[in-house]
């Protein structure tokens, strides 16, 4: 038998999935038909590894991504089927105001203030944890006798709480599209398991 010239070779119908878009997630979507994309992507995946969606075959899909990203830093050549675009993935880099490293821990400073809060004070609002902070600060500066080029910039306490729950809500807001993909996912992955018991 003559093997077909590399241009008469035909792609199977499952693996154009490797070649379509990201999956969109929003509030429009019809949650349905995106859990019967990620099933028929998925599928996909099964087939491109030679695996079925068994308890063995699951644990060969995962060793094989796995090894394919630890030699090769990625996994399916970049084209991951399973990629899903959110309102939170869509969002713009630079919308807001920019959040740097001080940002991220005026968060933590806050956070430790609530999780530490001293016996009695039961749980303390993000209002009196920003003021715990802000006032912290205020008392290293003073006490190290920082001129102002080597002070702490310590935001007020609207800027803080501010800080807090921005990041607060968009931890929320991330949440809240993770439930939605893991419940389509695990959807996905009985519906599979399900057809190849028959």
């Amino acid at each position: 038998m003559t093997k077909k010239p590399v241009h008469e070779l035909v792609m199977p119908e499952w693996a154009k999935v490797f070649d379509e878009e990201p999956l969109e997630l929003n509030e429009e979507t019809d949650i349905e038909a995106f859990t019967a994309a990620i099933e028929r992507r998925l599928d996909a995946l099964f087939k491109l590894h030679n695996c079925a969606p068994t308890a063995d075959g699951w644990r060969s899909l995962a060793l094989k991504l796995a090894l394919g990203f630890t030699l090769n830093g990625k996994n399916l050549k970049n084209k991951n089927p399973l990629k899903i675009i959110t309102p939170k993935t869509r969002e713009r880099k630079g919308s807001g105001r920019p959040k740097g490293p001080m940002s991220e821990f005026w968060i933590k400073e806050i956070n430790w203030q609530i999780n530490h809060a001293q016996p009695g004070d039961f749980q303390i609002t993000i209002t009196e944890a920003a003021s715990r902070v802000r006032r912290k600060y205020d008392l290293i500066n003073r006490i190290l006798k920082r001129n102002d080029e080597d002070q702490y910039s310590i935001p007020n306490v609207d800027r803080l709480e501010n800080i807090y729950s921005e990041a607060k809500n968009k931890r929320n807001e991330i949440v809240q599209w993770q439930m939605i993909v893991n419940l389509s996912l695990e959807e996905a992955a009985f519906r599979l398991e399900e057809k190849s018991r028959k």
